[in-house]
Order: C-alpha cells, then structure tokens, then sequence
C-alpha cells in the first residue's frame, strides 16, 4: 500500500495454498491510508469468523456453495459497509429499487439503502432455498465452534500426511500455524491428476492410476506449482473418522 494505491481487493483464504490472511490488521492499515478495501470470502465464509462491519471492510463478496453448504447454483452474497450506502450502483437493476416505489415506472433509479441496492433481479427461489436450512445449522453450531473444529481437523489431517504419506513425497503446502490457515489443506505432489481423479472418483483405486502414480514415483518427478490438490473438510457434517479414511484411501494409492 502506497499513495498510488486507490483498491484493494484481495481472497481471504489464498485459493492455491489454504492461506489465511489477516483481514482485520490489512483492513485496518487500509482504512487509515483511505484506501478503499474489499474481500472475496469464498473460502472461509461459514469456517472462519468475519467482522467486517468492525474492522471498516468497504465491501465483500463470496459464493455460499462450500462451507455454508448451498449447493453448487445457489446465489452469491455481498457485504456493502454503511459508509457506502451513499455510492450508486454502477450496474443497476430493478431489483435494487427502494422497494415501495419499484412499480411506479419512474423515469430515474432510486437505490434501496445498503446491500439491498445492488440487487439485480429475482434469484431463483429452488438453488436459495437450501440455504435457509443450512444457514440454520451454522447459526446454531455457531461460527466459533465451527472454526475450532475445523482448525482440529485439518491439524489431525496435516499430522496423517506427515506420518504416513509423506514417505512417498507428499508435501503439504498450507500454512501450519493456525492463524495463518483457512478450511482446507493444499498438497503438492507429481501424481496430483492421478490423486485428483482418484478422490473424484469416490476413492475407488484402479489398475491404471495405479500404474500412472507409481510411474510418477519411479520416474523420481519433481511437483511443478501446479501439481495441487486441495483437501477440504466441512465441520458442520463431517467427522474425524472421515479425516483418518480419507488419509488411509489416498495412502492405499501409493502403498504397493
């Protein structure tokens, strides 16, 4: 940050490493220069708790299919600080008229105040309304329980790659300190299609990706960055059982 810097907009979780970011101290800093500052929350709403009205976060956006368990088609969600309400939307839609005079047909856009505003149209009620159940649950686990669960489960995953499948050069690439990681583990391996089709495929091994992985072993490949595989667990439905099995079914992958 520096004074030719107008934005920021930055993930809250790195999509490629798992990589928490401090969004209170980089919100904070922002605010004193003026610097206006948003997030992409995709990978840590529902799993990482979030004061963005506090910590002065302009605005935020994220989708609601992953730890928040909508569903892959259910509608996105953004965050609009009060200090903004006064900017119009650039995109208006008619959705986002003050809605007491949406059927007036007047010759201007009038925005309802807040988030409301940058509503486009009408979202399509069957992919939004699995989340009034799911957003349910969140609330009653509550988002604090959520994360110290979440946090135990990908330590106790971390613990099993570096114990068992580590010998056969998995690497984890996700931060190890808690404050510095988000939902999901990141690993790094030469075999990481094979590993993904295999997960993809319900953990169901194969002559073929055997073959391949072990190809790859033999052949002693060095992982590029690409080489990733990303490794989620949902607090809310899953349990330490499914954390060992998931470890065991990659570690039947590799054994020979």
């Amino acid at each position: 940050m520096d004074e030719n810097t107008a934005l920021i907009f930055l993930p809250s979780v790195v999509h490629s490493t798992g990589q928490l970011l401090d969004v209170e101290r980089l919100a904070g800093e922002a605010v004193r220069r003026g610097i206006t500052v948003g997030f992409d929350l995709s990978h840590s709403i529902g799993v990482v708790p979030h004061k963005l009205h506090d910590w002065g976060v302009d605005f935020g956006v994220w989708c609601n299919y992953k730890y928040l368990s909508g569903g892959l088609g259910c509608p996105a969600t953004m965050f609009i600080h009060e200090k903004n309400f006064h900017i119009a939307p650039a995109m208006p839609g008619w959705h986002g008229y003050v809605k007491e005079k949406q059927f007036r047909k007047l010759p201007h856009f009038e925005a309802e105040e807040g988030a409301g505003g940058w509503q486009h149209g009408s979202p399509m009620i069957l992919n939004i309304a699995p989340l009034e159940g799911s957003l349910e649950l969140v609330l009653e686990a509550g988002i604090d329980a959520i994360r110290r669960k979440s946090l135990a489960m990908t330590a106790y995953f971390m613990t099993m790659v570096d114990e068992e499948l580590s010998r056969y050069g998995v690497r984890i690439v996700t931060p190890r300190e808690a404050e510095r990681r988000g939902g999901h583990v990141t690993l790094l391996h030469a075999a990481a299609p094979e590993i993904t089709e295999f997960l993809d495929g319900g953990s169901v091994l194969t002559d073929e990706l055997r073959t391949a992985v072990k190809g790859r072993m033999k052949e002693n490949a060095e992982p590029s960055a690409q080489d990733q595989v990303r490794i989620a667990f949902s607090p809310l439905f899953m349990s330490y059982e499914d954390v060992w099995q998931t470890a065991d079914n990659l570690c039947s992958l590799f054994r020979p």
